[in-house]
Order: structure tokens, then sequence, then C-alpha cells
């Protein structure tokens, strides 16, 4: 049985204009952070199982809050 796991954090900046208004705000920020969880076992001579957990975070406001 092998485990394995992967992990990241992006920063990004992001810019844009409209004339008639009515867009969001955007700036620099982090992304979701986002992890690998991987598990690798041999059940028997010539049969393996790789799994591969895709992960990410929470709680991340996706879009703007109306009032």
């Amino acid at each position: 049985m092998k485990w394995g796991a992967a992990f990241t954090q992006q920063l990004q900046g992001v810019d844009h204009n409209n004339t008639p208004g009515g867009l969001v705000e955007l700036g620099a920020g982090f992304n979701t952070a986002t992890a690998n969880l991987n598990t690798d076992v041999q059940l028997a001579d010539g049969i393996r199982v790789n799994l591969i957990t895709y992960l990410s975070s929470r709680h991340h406001r996706s879009s703007p809050v109306l009032s």
C-alpha cells in the first residue's frame, strides 16, 4: 500500500472594465486551495487499485451578495 498527497495554493490578479457599469469589482486574491490524496494498493498479483481523491476548501464567496 502506498499513500501520497499533493497541495496547491494559487494567487491571481484579475482586471476588467465595462463602460455601462454593473460589473463586480475584481482584484488580486487567492483561489480556493486544493489538494489530492493518492492511495495505491496491490490487491493480488496483477490487480492494482489506484484511488485519487480530489479535495477543495469550502466557504468561498463565488458571487456578490446583492442588497
